[in-house]
């Protein structure tokens, strides 16, 4: 089944704006070669969404708490009861995942 058929509003545009953040600080800090964003659907019906980039990753020991654009997505994905993470990929990039339970509403809902 599509995860984003029937998804219900507010988990499509707090997923929608976590991209966005995403997508424009590895453009403006990582210079990757490519960006993938997928929408995951878990198991039991939970949702996560993942954006990976090849760019030149971050170094761990200066990130700290991030700036602002971490706090907001974090803020995001927390409203959907889920848990942001923030990751170095192997071989360089980053990994952006916001991962929650929140499930799909019934169909015809939310369109």
């Amino acid at each position: 089944a599509d995860p984003l058929e029937d998804l219900d509003p507010q988990t499509a545009h707090q997923f929608y704006r976590i991209a966005q953040e995403a997508v424009a600080n590895a453009v403006r800090h990582g210079h990757p070669r490519s960006i993938v964003i997928r929408l995951l659907q878990r198991d039991a019906g939970a949702l996560a969404l993942e954006i990976a980039d090849d760019g030149v990753g971050f170094d761990e020991s200066q990130r700290r708490d991030g700036g602002l654009g971490s706090r907001i997505m974090q803020y995001r994905c927390a409203t959907l009861g889920g848990q942001l993470q923030i990751l170095q990929r192997d071989g360089g990039g980053t990994i952006v995942s916001c991962s929650t339970s929140r499930t799909q509403v019934p169909s015809g809902r939310g369109r």
